[in-house]
């Protein structure tokens, strides 16, 4: 971004200004008649920060829409607007956005509404001097105060999930496994059970109580370990012999904590994950197939 940054300096504030009429559809640069040398960096500056624009979104949905990016092109014109205006004010404009943004995220993170208006009232005092906020006594304040909020929370949707989990799973008839996990085995399977120390494969969908399947980044081969019993996937793979599948149900919190938002579901709701155990991965198999076999010393008689 630096490199884009530096052109947009070179280019000067009229290419920005022209462009504040308004984006349309766009156009590409062969669409330019007779483009001049800073029509054609304009235009080709514009569509790399487009391809950027994909690879941020990878996986998103909502922000893939056109709504969407409409939305994204009105806040860069808008931006745009700022050109020949004080430095300083532009570095203020920006920690306004991020300000803006931040206290939504925080919101949804901790519980807890941030009144922006004491934010800048905190910022003013701070910058009267360079001295007058002690750094360590605010942070160490504000980590107190976070956290206190943040346990809070946990525990607040940590109940809240194991409530909505034993409602969901009373009326699916599931069997409880703990707190966080409750299932339904729907193929025994023919295989063994799994032991520690296995490698095994499966294929699993995870959807929300609603019935709506989420993109949810999952492996499809683990290995069989104290760290696998610690998550609900883990202990409801451990409920299935080789071969088998089953229909199990938990929490959001009890997946995510408090990053539940960043997969679009709230911690409380229910998560319902249908697993087919496929057995030990063709991985480890191989592994062990390959695996030279020591032969025995030869001894010889004295």
């Amino acid at each position: 971004m630096k490199l884009k940054t530096l052109i947009l300096s070179i280019l000067g504030g009229s290419m920005m200004l022209t462009a504040c009429s308004g984006p349309g559809e766009g156009r590409p640069l062969e669409d330019i008649k007779n483009a001049s040398t800073t029509d054609s960096i304009s235009n080709l500056l514009g569509q790399m920060y487009a391809i950027d624009y994909w690879k941020d979104i990878a996986g998103d949905s909502v922000k893939a829409t056109r709504e969407a990016r409409d939305q994204y092109l009105s806040g860069v014109r808008d931006a745009l607007k700022l050109s020949g205006k004080d430095e300083s004010y532009i570095e203020g404009y920006l920690l306004g956005l991020q300000l803006s943004q931040y206290s939504r995220e925080f919101t949804n993170l901790m519980g807890v509404d941030i009144d922006l208006n004491e934010t800048l009232k905190g910022l003013a005092y701070g910058l009267r001097t360079d001295s007058t906020v002690n750094y360590q006594q605010v942070s160490a304040d504000l980590n107190l105060l976070t956290t206190r909020f943040a346990n809070q929370k946990d525990e607040k949707d940590r109940a809240e999930g194991e409530k909505n989990l034993a409602a969901f799973a009373k009326k699916e008839g599931m069997t409880k496994y703990s707190e966080d996990l409750y299932g339904k085995i729907l193929s025994q399977g023919t295989g063994k059970e799994l032991k520690e120390g296995e490698n095994v494969s499966f294929d699993i969908v995870i959807s929300d109580d609603t019935g709506k399947k989420l993109n949810i980044p999952v492996p499809k081969d683990v290995t069989v370990g104290p760290q696998l019993s610690k998550a609900p996937i883990g202990r409801a793979l451990m409920q299935l012999k080789e071969g088998g599948a089953g229909e199990f149900a938990t929490s959001a919190f009890a997946v995510f904590g408090a990053n539940a938002g960043r997969y679009k579901v709230t911690p409380e709701q229910t998560l319902v994950m249908n697993i087919t155990l496929k057995g030990i991965s063709q991985k480890a198999a191989e592994a062990e197939k390959s695996e030279p076999k020591v032969q025995p010393a030869e001894t010889t008689a004295n």
